[in-house]
């Protein structure tokens, strides 16, 4: 089990200068929105005292607790002969 705080982050990209001047060209200002991990710890104690200091700073963040899945890979190989179908020898 891992307790994990994500981190919301935006930033303004200005726009150029022929955006400004000649509408419809260039590259407008526009916002970026995006999320990084701020932690990932076995320990509790460190994320709830991260969770204490992100909220008094008032910091966009989602705490949660994440439970890695098992995957499993499962291989099954089966030979059909058709000699052994019809009930044949294998060393015929």
């Amino acid at each position: 089990m891992l307790y994990i705080i994500i981190k919301m982050q935006t930033r303004t990209i200005p726009g150029d200068e022929r955006s400004r001047t000649a509408p419809g060209h260039g590259y407008p200002e526009h916002t970026v929105s995006s999320s990084v991990v701020a932690l990932s710890t076995t320990k509790r104690d460190e994320w709830e005292d991260k969770v204490r200091v992100m909220t008094a700073q008032n910091e966009r963040f989602v705490a949660g607790v994440f439970y890695p899945a098992t995957v499993e890979t499962v291989v099954n190989v089966s030979i059909k002969d058709s000699a052994l179908a019809e009930g044949g020898s294998a060393n015929a």
